[in-house]
C-alpha cells in the first residue's frame, strides 16, 4: 500500500509539473557531477520528397535532421510509436538515485492512431495506463510499471494530420 501511495504521489507530481510548464525544471544548484547532458536535435519544417518511402514519416511532417536515441536507462519495455524520431532529450536530476527523463519526438501516426496505440499497447506491455485529460488536439495519460512512472502527452500537428508530437516524462521509482 505504501509503495502504491508513493507511486501515486510521484505520478501526480509529474502530472502537475507537466501542466504547470512545458519546460523541465532542473534541480536547484546541482553539483557538476550531477549535471546531465541535454541533447537537442534541429527540426526543419521543410519535408524531403522521399521521406515516407525511407522512414515512414509522412511528407508533411516536420523533419528531424539529427534524431537522437533514448538513453540505455530509459524504460526498456515502454511501448513507443513505431517510427518515432526523438529530437529532444533532457535528463532531469531532482531526486538522487532516480533517473528522470523528458523526451520529445515526432511520430508517423495520426492523433487517433496515437491514442489507440497507447490505450492498447501500454496495458499489453504490462504498464498501468490511465487517461488524465483530453482536449482538442491534446491527449495526456499517466503510466507506471516495472519500477517506472511517468506521463505521456500526444499533440496534433496542425500542418500534418498524419503525424503527432509525443512528449514523455519518466522517473525511475
Amino acid at each position: 500500500m505504501t509503495k502504491f501511495y508513493f507511486c501515486s504521489i510521484i505520478v501526480c507530481l509529474l502530472s502537475l509539473s507537466a501542466c504547470a510548464s512545458s519546460a523541465p525544471i532542473p534541480a536547484p544548484n546541482p553539483l557538476p557531477s550531477e549535471r546531465a547532458p541535454t541533447a537537442v536535435a534541429i527540426i526543419v519544417a521543410t519535408p524531403t520528397p522521399s521521406a515516407q518511402a525511407t522512414t515512414g514519416r509522412p511528407d508533411c511532417a516536420p523533419v528531424v535532421e539529427k534524431p537522437i536515441t533514448v538513453p540505455r536507462a530509459f524504460p526498456q519495455k515502454l511501448p513507443l510509436a513505431p517510427g518515432i524520431e526523438w529530437y529532444k532529450l533532457t535528463n532531469i536530476v531532482t531526486i538522487p538515485d532516480h533517473e528522470q527523463y523528458l523526451v520529445v519526438g515526432i511520430a508517423p501516426m495520426t492523433f487517433d492512431q496515437s491514442i489507440q496505440f497507447l490505450q492498447a499497447q501500454m496495458p499489453q506491455a504490462g504498464y498501468n495506463f490511465k487517461k488524465i485529460d483530453s482536449e482538442t488536439g491534446e491527449y495526456d495519460g499517466n503510466f507506471n510499471g516495472y519500477g517506472w512512472a511517468g506521463t505521456v502527452r500526444v499533440n496534433f500537428i496542425a500542418e500534418c494530420s498524419a503525424a503527432t508530437t509525443w512528449t514523455l516524462r519518466v522517473i525511475k521509482l
